[in-house]
């Protein structure tokens, strides 16, 4: 049986796809971080956690034509993260800016930064942060969300 469970936070929306089997284990997917893009600054805003997972944190900045987004990793175990990311003009993910983009092995306090183009500066972005690794080679099973 699948659920679709929603939060809404103070600066990001979380989606988790919650699906539970047989022996009633619980598996988070991804989550959705809404961006505001109407505001244009030459400075970075204040680093903000990813809901689903507590080792990657982000920020971002616009200005008249184009955003930034930098994501880092704060897990301090792990020297090697993996993670996909997408950004999307909607909320239902019906209109994709970007797709298919993942992070190979980012170190303790990397950071990895990516400009994209909002289509509609007033509707702002979703950003999803999903499929997560901590091996090198990236393969395996994906890591569910950590919080």
């Amino acid at each position: 049986m699948k659920s679709l469970i929603l939060f809404l936070l103070p600066s990001f929306l979380f989606i988790s796809n919650i699906e539970k089997n047989g022996n009633d284990s619980e598996k988070c997917d991804f989550c959705i971080l809404k961006i505001d893009v109407s505001n244009t600054t030459s400075d970075y805003g204040p680093w903000s956690t990813a809901n689903c997972y507590s080792g990657i944190i982000y920020r971002t900045k616009c200005n008249s034509s184009y955003c930034t987004i930098q994501f880092q990793s704060i897990y301090k175990n792990e020297n090697c993260v993996s993670f996909s990311w997408e950004i999307w003009e909607d909320y239902n993910m019906t209109k994709a800016i970007s797709t298919g983009n993942r992070v190979y092995c980012m170190g303790y306090q990397d950071t990895k930064e990516f400009d994209y183009v909002p289509k509609n500066k007033n509707a702002g972005v979703w950003i999803v942060v999903k499929k997560l690794r901590f091996i090198k080679n990236d393969t395996g099973k994906y890591e569910p969300c950590d919080h």
